[in-house]
């Protein structure tokens, strides 16, 4: 994957950061807003088809309580009718309609409707679509804009780890050709641009995300300008380029402040990281497990967590020591190593608890099981190679 092709993706989707959708004081930054509708109108009448994932409701939603209540404590906040345990909520509710108002007018400026659809975590772990998917492809053919966001006035903000995650999530469930994070910096860097003048950009990034990166990532300050109330982070941008890399759709975070930095993009001009798949790459079926809490555990030895990692194997009955919890087929696991306990990896499970001790008691699971009442045959694999996603630099 190089520059070039990202000239023909037709399905994008576009993730805009809190600090770059709002000014510093938390109002809607509206220079920013209608440069978008123009850049995107531009990318439509190309033959593009826009969703825009859009963080910044809960910090607009912030400024709005600040007016009318003053800069109190969340302790006063409750006092004055907004419980401290609702407050993220009621800001995500109040920011969220302000944020659209203006998303609307400018969109409405080069003749498009941008419809707003929330999001929450059932939602997209869903195992098939759903109508709003449905809806999402009906208002691209139509030329509309899909502005998509958590529903953070009912998740308190808590169901993807962020809306980096929930972009990519959606992406792959929309099956889009190109990521775009707009973001406060210029892309992902060799160190934290802020605390090192001599860090360098990582112009691409192929296949997998450098171990180094993380351990830069863990000191970052970028993304620091929504003031805490966002979730982002450099941390939470790497995660979305992995998860990115298991869908086997390409991701390119870059500045939101420069100049018509989404036409540049779609014309492969080489502004930011672009993160890209091997060319063969198959979509992960496991993509769930990115986010789906673990049920239990399957402790492996070295070899089996090896042939995992390095290999890109799938994992088979030998190479487990031990199984933990109680789990049921396509379920949700977590796959640690043997000596350290450390979890590298989750995977959805081809065979439940029961069956995984019978093999490790010396008998054998039944051959065959029944969906539905149909008949078939059980997976040689325990998990699948596809249904594997690696998860130690986020622990």
């Amino acid at each position: 994957m190089n520059r070039n092709n990202i000239t023909t993706a037709k399905r994008i989707v576009i993730k805009i950061g809190t600090s770059t959708v709002t000014n510093e004081g938390g109002s809607p930054n509206d220079d920013f807003i209608n440069h978008l509708a123009y850049q995107v109108d531009r990318m439509i009448n190309q033959g593009k088809e826009i969703v825009i994932v859009s963080s910044g409701a809960i910090r607009t939603g912030h400024q709005l309580i600040e007016n009318e209540f003053g800069r109190k404590s969340t302790a006063v906040r409750s006092q004055r009718g907004i419980p401290s345990r609702a407050y993220r909520s009621a800001a995500s509710a109040l920011g969220q309609t302000r944020l659209m108002s203006h998303f609307r007018d400018a969109f409405q400026n080069y003749g498009r409707l941008a419809p707003l659809i929330l999001l929450t975590r059932p939602d997209v772990l869903n195992r098939f679509p759903k109508n709003y998917f449905y809806h999402i492809d009906d208002f691209l053919r139509a030329g509309l804009v899909p502005i998509v966001n958590e529903n953070d006035a009912v998740t308190n903000g808590a169901a993807f780890g962020g809306n980096d995650n929930l972009a990519v999530l959606v992406a792959g469930r929309i099956s889009s050709d190109l990521i775009i994070l707009l973001s406060d910096v210029g892309g992902f860097y060799t160190s934290d641009p802020n605390l090192d003048p001599s860090a360098e950009l990582i112009p691409q990034i192929c296949e997998r995300i450098p171990l180094e990166m993380y351990n830069a990532a863990k000191s970052s300050s970028t993304d620091s300008g929504s003031g805490g109330i966002g979730l982002g982070g450099m941390r939470a941008k790497l995660r979305a380029a992995e998860i990115a890399l298991d869908f086997g759709i390409p991701f390119v975070i870059a500045s939101g402040q420069q100049r018509d930095i989404l036409l540049d993009i779609i014309d492969g001009r080489p502004l930011g990281t672009l993160v890209s798949p091997r060319e063969s790459k198959r979509m992960r079926r496991g993509w769930r497990a990115h986010i789906l809490r673990a049920e239990g555990s399957i402790t492996v030895d070295e070899g089996a967590q090896q042939a995992v990692e390095e290999g890109d194997r799938s994992l088979l009955a030998a190479g487990i020591i031990r199984v933990e919890g109680s789990f049921e087929t396509g379920d949700c696991i977590a796959l640690t190593n043997g000596e350290s306990g450390f979890c590298f990896a989750k995977g959805l499970v081809n065979y439940s608890s029961s069956d995984l001790n019978d093999m490790l008691g010396g008998s054998s699971p039944r051959a065959s099981g029944s969906t539905n009442g149909v008949s078939h045959a059980l997976p040689k694999e325990v998990i699948h190679r596809d249904d594997i996603v690696f998860t130690q630099f986020f622990s």
